[in-house]
Order: C-alpha cells, then sequence, then structure tokens
C-alpha cells in the first residue's frame, strides 16, 4: 500500500542492543533489525554497546515512533 509505504518513510526508528556489552547476540539481533528498518523508514538511529546510556537512549526516545530493545531488562532506576 503506497500510503503505508510513505507513512513509513516519514517516521522515526529506535535500536538499542547489548548496552552493558555482555549480549552478542543482542548486539547481532540490533544489528539485523537496524538493516531490514533503514529500508522503510526515513530515520533510523542504532545505540548499541557504550552508546546505549539513559540519557542517549532517552534522548533518541523523544522524536522515534518505533523502540525495539534487544537487552536484558529491569525494572531498577524506572522514573
Amino acid at each position: 500500500n503506497k500510503k503505508q509505504i510513505e507513512k513509513e518513510l516519514s517516521q522515526k526508528a529506535l535500536i538499542v542492543g547489548n548496552s552493558k556489552e555482555n549480549l552478542p547476540y543482542a548486539e547481532k539481533e540490533s544489528k539485523q533489525i537496524y538493516e531490514l528498518l533503514e529500508t522503510k523508514y526515513k530515520d533510523v538511529k542504532l545505540i548499541i554497546g557504550k552508546e546505549a546510556t539513559k540519557e542517549n537512549i532517552k534522548n533518541e526516545m523523544k522524536d522515534s515512533n518505533l523502540v525495539h530493545f534487544a537487552c536484558h531488562a529491569s525494572e531498577e532506576g524506572i522514573e
């Protein structure tokens, strides 16, 4: 559908993975998702490893229509 494609191309996606650098498959997953989405979204941002800080993620999430996390999760520090 042309309208759906145009809508996707105008949106921003954020991919976050392996923030603690101990999950190599999460990093691989993040890169694969990034490659899939960069053909569908106008703006796709990949944040992995040491760049995946709470501050960087929160800043990028503000304008993102889609966010994908490939990592372990914890409720610690949730505001």
